[in-house]
């Protein structure tokens, strides 16, 4: 099963907006190292993460296993994952 969540500004309440905001910036999602790849090893059922994010003029994906994600980067997997729906495939 896959779940998916794509936001764009203009969809977002300005609360909603500052939340997503500030656990980016509190993240320092711009300045995180990359993991290393060693650990991107993956098992069948394993939790994984695609993140994408464009702001300011910055973008960066990063792709990253349960395992693998810095814990700056909890909150706002936390967050999105309660946001996000189930795709169909």
């Amino acid at each position: 099963m896959v779940k998916s969540i794509e936001v764009e500004r203009k969809d977002l309440s300005d609360e909603e907006f500052g939340a997503l905001k500030s656990m980016v910036d509190q993240a320092k999602f711009f300045d995180l190292p990359e993991p290393a790849p060693h650990t991107q090893h993956t098992m069948p059922d394993m939790e994984q993460y695609s993140i994408s994010i464009e702001s300011g003029g910055q973008t960066r994906e990063m792709h990253l296993t349960k395992s693998t994600v810095p814990k700056e980067l909890k909150p706002l997997i936390k967050y999105m994952a309660g946001k996000a729906k189930y795709e169909k495939r």
